[in-house]
């Protein structure tokens, strides 16, 4: 898949395969060639300032959209630590709401709605003796317990602690289990890999 990336009246190609490392003292062309990708690919907003970005990319000279491909974009390791946390748009979570649809979670649910039903019963009986009022729940509070989990190493170990090599193993076997459920064009861009591995 070879990739022309314009700037005004320069253009820089390469070949993209399934690993590409873009090799050279020219930083700039670099930075430009990986910010280019980033924000075509991602969801930027153009501005009329930034407008050398816009409709930058060509793939097989060919003007692909936008959504042509799912961009990750990593820079540093809090940038992999926000893609293996637990929030609403992470890549963890989407992992994990396969593995939800693997197994039978609404029999685990009932399960756990009767035995949280006996809790918030026996909690009542002390809490009705102050008054008209009584503690309630939701199921759909079973979800945001999901959604708002911690997440650790084994033995309850920091993710900040793991090493970098160790953190982008993890993230890319993410990556790898998530497209095996939705497979989707995918790039994902490291910039500086080399400095982040050898931290």
């Amino acid at each position: 898949m070879n990739v022309e990336i314009t700037e005004f009246e320069k253009r820089f190609c390469f070949e993209l395969c399934p690993v590409t490392q873009l090799c050279g003292q020219n930083v700039r062309k670099k930075n430009y060639i990986f910010e280019s990708l980033r924000r075509y690919f991602g969801t930027f907003k153009y501005s009329e300032s930034k407008n050398k970005w816009r409709d930058n990319v060509f793939i097989d000279n060919n003007q692909v959209g936008r959504k042509f491909f799912s961009v990750l974009s990593i820079s540093n390791k809090i940038d992999i630590i926000q893609m293996i946390k637990m929030t609403e748009q992470s890549l963890l979570m989407e992992y994990v709401k396969n593995i939800i649809q693997d197994f039978d979670w609404q029999l685990h649910l009932r399960n756990l709605s009767e035995e949280i039903e006996i809790m918030f019963q026996i909690i009542n009986d002390q809490v009705n003796k102050v008054g008209d009022i009584e503690i309630s729940y939701a199921m759909s509070d079973v979800w945001d317990m999901v959604q708002k989990s911690e997440v650790s190493g084994i033995d309850d170990t920091e993710l900040s602690d793991k090493s970098n090599a160790e953190l982008i193993l993890i993230l890319l076997n993410i990556v790898d289990n998530v497209l095996k459920n939705n497979p989707k064009k995918t790039l994902i861009l490291f910039e500086n890999l080399d400095h982040l591995v050898s931290l």
